[in-house]
């Protein structure tokens, strides 16, 4: 069986794949899946089955471990950032953030209060950094639409306009 067969077999005893007319491929089966996954070095999912437990026990570290394998930064970030399955840690979560650069996600946390204390000036620092260093779409639409509608920043129709013309072009 080829790499690419393997793994779309994982995939399959992942989700229990399902046909065009909605029959069941296979029945889902984790254990199978974990396997496929590790033979074919899916370091991603296997993370993702430690953090959810599908098939294995939680195991929040174990989870890093794995993500950490396939360097997924934002996964890990995110159990950092929401403290469901290892203890919340936000200064964990903004470092794995910046390393991907993913610092939209960074801006979200600082404009919603998630895990930080709310402030908008600084989520507009990290929306602007992710403009700039990854020509963010997402992040200039944040822009836009704070500084249009003076949400947590004073409302400034120049620096909209600014910010919608990035949109656009």
């Amino acid at each position: 069986m080829s790499r690419k067969d393997l793994i779309e077999l994982s995939k399959w005893y992942y989700s229990g794949l399902f046909g065009p007319c909605g029959e069941q491929r296979l029945d889902i089966n984790y254990q199978e899946a974990l396997e496929c996954f590790i033979k074919v070095e899916n370091w991603t999912y296997v993370g993702l089955m430690y953090e959810s437990g599908f098939g294995v026990e939680k195991d929040g570290q174990k989870a890093i471990e794995y993500f950490t394998k396939a360097e997924d930064w934002s996964s890990i970030a995110y159990l950092y950032r929401d403290g469901e399955v290892i203890e919340k840690d936000i200064d964990k979560a903004i470092e794995y953030f910046s390393r991907i650069p993913n610092f939209i996600s960074i801006g979200e946390m600082y404009l919603a209060g998630k895990g930080v204390e709310e402030n908008p000036q600084k989520a507009v620092e990290y929306f602007i950094r992710d403009v700039e260093e990854n020509h963010s779409q997402d992040a200039a639409v944040y822009l836009w639409i704070m500084y249009d509608e003076g949400i947590g920043v004073d409302k400034d129709d120049v620096k909209a306009h600014y910010w919608r013309k990035i949109i656009d072009d």
